[in-house]
């Protein structure tokens, strides 16, 4: 493919609006590029809240959630138990990021049928980190292996992965998608994601992101009685170049749509209306006689 020079210099403008990637902050799109018009999930999103959540992530996946018009209520541990998720509100239960094992602890075998009867009565399941060890049927965890009983995807959950992120096991990695697959929101190739101890898979399922580093399977889909999963070992949450693969995932075990968005529609249009920028700038000085260098 022939690039000219102002297009790579356009691209790797447009990383550094969005970047941010290897600090702190949350890379940020740049104001130019348009909301999407929310096409919401049928019913809400639930989001589970109780013992062993990650408050941080939680608010990152309600604000997500919030730009896309989407209608999302956290659900505790208690509420869980006492039939929430049978209250025909929800269509689609997210478990972010936290600690696995003091939700199973809080949740209980009650909680923990609870959450299976939903998906496997049509309800959508998107497991973040922590919800995708949830959600497996074994974990190993520092090379121990644990039983886990949720059993929505029959394989099992590696971590953490220290050959992805410095000690604390955290930080930004490459990821490859499929873009091909709905639940990968039209996310293509390889992005930045954030990690955060999360696993790898091994397992019959459909995978359509890989950690790009170790080839390995980083986030997958599969169906569970009536319902379906996605378990994610990243934080799609985190990032603007993972935000629309969320929003696949939770459209795809909805039910609705194929789960892909304009994400790189989107991105196009800013590419596009900066370059016009850039040749209109161009041609007014030329015809000003002044010397511009290509």
């Amino acid at each position: 493919m022939s690039v000219r020079p102002y297009a790579v210099v356009l691209w790797i403008g447009l990383v550094c609006v969005l970047g941010g990637c290897g600090s702190d902050a949350e890379p940020t799109a740049p104001d130019t590029v348009d909301t999407p018009t929310p096409v919401p999930a049928a019913g809400w999103v639930a989001i589970y809240a109780g013992v062993g959540a990650w408050e941080f992530g939680m608010a990152r996946i309600e604000a997500r959630l919030g730009e896309w018009g989407y209608e999302s209520q956290r659900v505790s541990d208690s509420g869980m138990l006492a039939g929430e998720l049978r209250s025909g509100r929800y269509s689609v239960l997210i478990v972010p990021g936290g600690d696995a094992g003091k939700a199973i602890d809080a949740l209980g075998s009650e909680g923990i049928d609870e959450i299976r009867r939903f998906v496997e009565s049509g309800g959508g399941y998107v497991g973040i980190c922590a919800g995708a060890y949830l959600a497996s049927d074994r974990i190993i965890w520092y090379g121990v292996e644990f039983d886990y009983p949720l059993d929505l995807f029959s394989g099992v959950a590696i971590g953490p992965l220290e050959e992805l992120a410095v000690p604390g096991h955290f930080g930004w990695t490459d990821v490859r998608f499929d873009g091909t697959h709905p639940a990968a929101g039209g996310v293509d190739g390889v992005v930045t994601a954030y990690y955060f101890d999360g696993p790898r898979f091994e397992g019959a399922a459909s995978v359509f992101a890989w950690y790009d580093r170790l080839d390995v399977p980083a986030a997958l889909s599969g169906s569970f009685g009536d319902g379906r999963y996605v378990v994610s070992g990243f934080h799609p949450e985190m990032s603007v170049f993972t935000a629309a693969a969320l929003r696949g995932m939770i459209d795809w075990v909805s039910g609705e749509g194929s789960g892909a968005v304009d994400h790189r529609g989107r991105i196009d249009a800013f590419l596009s209306r900066t370059r016009r920028g850039v040749m209109e700038r161009l041609e007014h000085a030329e015809q000003s006689g002044l010397s511009v260098r290509h």
